[in-house]
């Protein structure tokens, strides 16, 4: 790709600042860093334990200093870990490389939770080294509809570095997964995908134990025969034991050994936007952290899925 990683966002961010200026009616980048500002004490208070454990990381995204806090300090690096781990999943996995190469014609990837698509992106930098499909096709399923213009807005300033790839769909759907119904068009964009990725969503929801447990068990219903799950999320062994336990409960065959509280650093410099935001609100993005990683494949059979609907009382 001729774009790197940062180029591509620092694009994506002085976007957002050009609709900050507008909203506010602020156009001096100069008087916008108390509103940046905020936004970060505002996202990085979401990221904290206790706001995990307790039910209160939701951050209103429709508010676009909220956006570019996330933007700074976490999307970079969270693109970068998702780039690391798909190509130790390429690498590590005949068994995916074999359905990567299957889906030579489309490719269709689906991000749960996943806000801009900050993992979608790290998935097509880390193929693009191995192998592209012709096409690609993208769906965010998310509960916040505001990032549906930041996320096409990153995919297409992507999509002309592609070599012999287009990505031809990208889409963002709005909706909450606790809801007690989804909406037909959420159910078959998880139906669709042969990669349906969680990262950094189970953290989000496992404070409600109960319905985090259902939430993983209609995803892995839906899903159709050889599509492969992704968890990208904390390190603490309590988010990826629920996972692990519901997916052997429904038939799902690990692909890889799972990876447990893999750190990563983040040594780059910034550069261009990111260093004036760095410069002018005295926080840095994200500098470390420990996640777990692991990949489940639909290996069950229709017949599974009926009984297990017929046992369980969610359904």
């Amino acid at each position: 790709m001729a774009y790197s990683i940062d180029t591509v966002y620092s694009l994506v961010v002085e976007r957002e600042f050009s609709i900050l200026g507008q909203e506010t009616g602020i156009s001096r980048f100069s008087n916008l860093w108390s509103e940046v500002c905020w936004g970060i004490s505002i996202v990085q208070e979401s990221y904290h334990t206790k706001s995990l454990i307790t039910g209160r990381s939701i951050v209103d995204y429709e508010n676009v200093r909220n956006r570019i806090a996330y933007l700074y300090k976490y999307a970079v690096f969270h693109t970068e870990i998702a780039e690391y781990l798909f190509t130790l999943l390429y690498v590590s996995s005949v068994l995916f490389q074999e359905a990567i190469s299957k889906c030579s014609s489309t490719l269709k990837i689906c991000s749960i939770g996943g806000g801009p698509g900050s993992d979608i992106f790290g998935i097509i930098v880390a193929l693009q080294k191995f192998i592209l499909p012709d096409t690609i096709q993208t769906t965010v399923i998310d509960m916040c509809e505001d990032w549906k213009d930041t996320f096409n807005f990153l995919l297409n300033v992507t999509r002309p570095q592609l070599i012999n790839c287009n990505i031809d769909r990208i889409r963002l759907v709005c909706e909450n997964v606790l809801n007690s119904e989804w909406t037909h068009e959420v159910v078959e964009e998880i139906r669709r995908a042969d990669i349906i990725t969680m990262m950094k969503f189970i953290s989000t929801i496992s404070w409600n134990r109960e319905a985090c447990e259902h939430v993983l068990m209609r995803i892995f219903k839906l899903i159709k025969m050889g599509s492969f799950i992704v968890y990208i999320d904390n390190s603490g062994g309590r988010n990826f034991e629920i996972v692990s336990r519901i997916a052997s409960r429904c038939g799902l065959r690990e692909v890889i050994q799972p990876v447990l509280h893999k750190k990563f650093m983040n040594s780059r410099e910034t550069f261009g936007i990111f260093s004036e935001i760095q410069r002018n609100v005295g926080s840095d993005p994200v500098k470390t952290t420990r996640v777990s990683f692991a990949v489940w494949q639909n290996i069950a059979s229709e017949g599974f899925y009926r009984e297990t609907q017929q046992y369980n009382t969610w359904y």
